[in-house]
């Protein structure tokens, strides 16, 4: 056995084992606290603003100033991940979060409402940029884009609890939302300190004669042997000691592309928020639709992003990222154009949710994965977290945007149409940056 082990080799190369399906599953079930935490506002919008004697417009302000601690959150999280390791400080946060979740279903005012989430989504940031980079790293390199999406189905499950929260505990009140978002990060959190091992990249980095970590590996391939003073190096070993600076994503050829990329999470970011925020408001509102027809619908539309999301991984892995990622995007942006323009009362309303929700979340996971794969080693924590960061900026404009218009009185299926042309938008910005490929520094992760 050589006396020096590259660790992003040796993992890259491992064939696919039930111990990777295992991290998988782990990060997925947390990051479906995400997708449930970041829709739940807008799932009970109209029973919420209810119960606080307000207007549901006058809720925009938690959607903008959640986002906003969301950005702020998550620009700080990439580096902290970077430094601190990717399972701590996710040990550290996610408790935290949950007991502010739980906290505020005992508000009365919307400033108590706009306050707790504020803090809460402060320190609920740093999920995703910290499994999305864990998914990349203990994955093998062929079925890395796969790991992530399937990650990241986790969000669109999210959504589909927040839609059986809306249909069966929404009648025991609004608080009953807050509890279960409470709930579930810590019993998540649980989970990840018992089975989830922290980022062998980072523990190299941080000590390239860590002994832990050739129990870690022994995980994956049981031969693995090492003797004493064995050396675990990581092609980020070179930049170990650097200070890890997101403007560095902005050098060595790589401005163009993480300008492209950025605009195409600002742009979903954009109408993810806005078409999730205030299409259930805006059914309930101006076509009158019973809560739990909406609940069925958004269902629909979960249970499709799931597959989608599950799915698109290896839709990429086998027809390559420049046909997948803007099909996804600009499908999805379609898909939303004829919900505005159908009957959503037919039979065919259903069908177009599940296609939205398909393709939509497809396009989510498809998105990630791209970014993982073309951020360098040494930076993939904080481009994914700056990239996410984009989408949270895009979060705080698409409910301002929305509640703007629902304000003004615009009908569901015009501001549904912005919200479309927004998507639109993030495909294209895809199909040039993938034209540009040659700018990219891709790496073997």
């Amino acid at each position: 056995m050589s006396s020096t082990t590259d660790v992003d080799k040796f993992l890259g190369q491992q064939p696919l084992r039930w111990l990777h399906v295992f991290i998988v599953l782990m990060l997925a079930a947390a990051i479906l606290i995400d997708g449930y935490d970041i829709f739940m506002v807008g799932l009970i919008l109209p029973v919420l603003a209810h119960g606080l004697h307000v207007r549901p417009a006058d809720l925009t302000q938690v959607f903008v100033l959640q986002q906003l601690a969301l950005l702020i959150g998550t620009l700080a999280s990439g580096p902290l991940l970077d430094r601190f390791g990717r399972r701590r400080v996710m040990l550290v946060a996610m408790p935290i979060f949950a007991l502010l979740t739980i906290a505020t279903s005992q508000v009365t005012t919307v400033f108590e409402l706009v306050a707790m989430r504020f803090v809460a989504a402060l320190f609920f940031s740093s999920l995703i940029p910290s499994v999305i980079t864990l998914a990349a790293e203990f994955a093998p390199a062929k079925y890395r884009a796969a790991a992530v999406s399937v990650v990241f189905c986790g969000y669109a499950g999210g959504n589909l609890i927040g839609a059986s929260v809306q249909a069966w505990i929404l009648p025991f009140g609004w608080q009953a939302a807050f509890w279960v978002g409470g709930v579930l990060p810590l019993v998540a959190a649980v989970v990840i300190a018992v089975w989830m091992p922290e980022s062998v990249q980072f523990r190299a980095l941080r000590n390239p004669h860590d002994p832990s970590i050739a129990g870690t590996l022994r995980r994956f391939d049981p031969s693995f042997e090492a003797g004493e003073n064995h050396r675990y190096d990581s092609r980020r070993s070179e930049k170990q000691g650097a200070r890890v600076s997101p403007f560095e994503l902005l050098r060595s050829g790589r401005t163009v592309a993480t300008l492209l990329l950025w605009m195409a999470y600002l742009a979903t970011g954009i109408f993810s928020y806005m078409n999730n925020s205030w299409t259930t408001t805006l059914l309930h509102t101006t076509r009158a639709m019973p809560m739990q027809h909406i609940a069925g619908l958004m269902a629909m539309s979960s249970i499709a992003g799931v597959i989608g999301t599950a799915t698109s991984g290896f839709v990429m892995d086998r027809f390559g990222a420049a046909k997948v990622v803007p099909a996804y995007l600009c499908g999805a942006a379609v898909a939303v154009a004829v919900i505005a323009s159908i009957d959503v009362y037919s039979v065919w309303a259903g069908l177009a949710f599940a296609v939205l929700g398909f393709l939509y979340n497809g396009g989510w996971g498809t998105l990630n994965a791209l970014c993982s794969s073309i951020s360098p080693p040494e930076l993939r924590a904080t481009g994914v977290a700056w990239a996410q960061g984009a989408g949270k900026i895009g979060g705080m404009i698409g409910p301002a945007i929305g509640g703007a218009l629902v304000g003004a009185g615009w009908d569901f299926s015009p501001v549904l149409m912005v919200a479309a042309g927004f998507e639109l938008i993030s495909g294209l910005a895809v199909v040039v940056l993938l034209m540009r490929r040659k700018s990219l520094v891709p790496v073997q992760a």
